[in-house]
């Protein structure tokens, strides 16, 4: 049975999406099914999707962006901001310790400035992203806010937020077969579930959700999921101080093929 980590795409990704049109009814008909009903998807053809627990921009979603426009893809993030702040997460911590760069000194060194802690993290243990408050107003305004500012493209940067069509469905264990659906042809997943930011934590999320659900989507519709790894390196954890981060010089070269 090939796995999941042997079928991630690497290129063609629009032509993909273009073939797959025809398996949107089928899986828009499942959702129906189920009582589901759609997810707030943009109604665009082109969809590359990256998902965190806030929309936000730091070198990662720069690589991100960077992928999509290769690939004739529109950026869209998704966001569950109801899901509850961890400190195992790495993601989530540096959500609410934010740690900007201006780009690379003389010695080609990250220009890094001090940490800016929105609020305390053992705080607020447990509690639903959107319900934390920091000095700078809401922590899902900041960081809307701080992707707005960054992001440089003629249009805005879109997000949706699928915290009630998840929570409808139920745990991750629950949800994640209609999460994966989304991607057998409404759009491409940009997402390592064997390595990137998380580590080791990752596998066994990997092995007790992702993997069963992975598998029963691929059953179900005959295809699987379109899922592309987004290479992870450390210096990605940072936050563009300013909308120039291409010229940053942080995005590695072997990434960006």
């Amino acid at each position: 049975m090939v796995s999941s980590s042997q079928s991630y795409i690497k290129n063609n990704f629009l032509d993909l999406l273009l073939e797959r049109a025809e398996f949107k009814p089928l899986v828009e008909e499942w959702w129906e099914e189920n009582g589901w009903g759609k997810p707030p998807l943009p109604n665009l053809s082109n969809i590359g999707l990256i998902a965190r627990p806030i929309a936000t921009f730091r070198y990662e979603d720069a690589l991100f962006v960077t992928l999509c426009e290769r690939h004739g893809l529109t950026p869209v993030w998704s966001e569950y901001t109801g899901d509850k702040l961890s400190t195992v997460s790495n993601v989530k911590r540096s959500l609410l310790h934010v740690s900007f760069c201006s780009g690379r000194g003389r010695n080609n060194g990250l220009k890094i400035g001090r940490v800016q802690k929105l609020a305390d993290v053992n705080r607020y243990i447990g509690q639903p992203l959107n319900t934390i408050n920091t000095d700078a107003g809401t922590l899902v305004d900041f960081h809307h806010q701080h992707q707005d500012r960054v992001f440089s493209n003629e249009n805005a940067a879109l997000r949706f937020d699928w915290t009630l069509w998840l929570k409808q469905i139920g745990s991750a264990k629950d949800y994640y077969e209609a999460y994966l659906s989304e991607f057998i042809a409404h759009a491409i997943l940009f997402e390592d579930y064997h390595a990137g930011e998380s580590g080791a934590i990752l596998n066994n999320f990997s092995a007790v959700v992702f993997e069963p659900a992975w598998q029963a989507v691929s059953k179900r519709f005959g295809v699987p999921p379109l899922i592309t790894p987004l290479p992870w390196h450390e210096d990605y954890r940072y936050y563009p101080a300013d909308e120039h981060w291409r010229e940053h010089g942080v995005l590695r070269q072997e990434h960006l093929l």
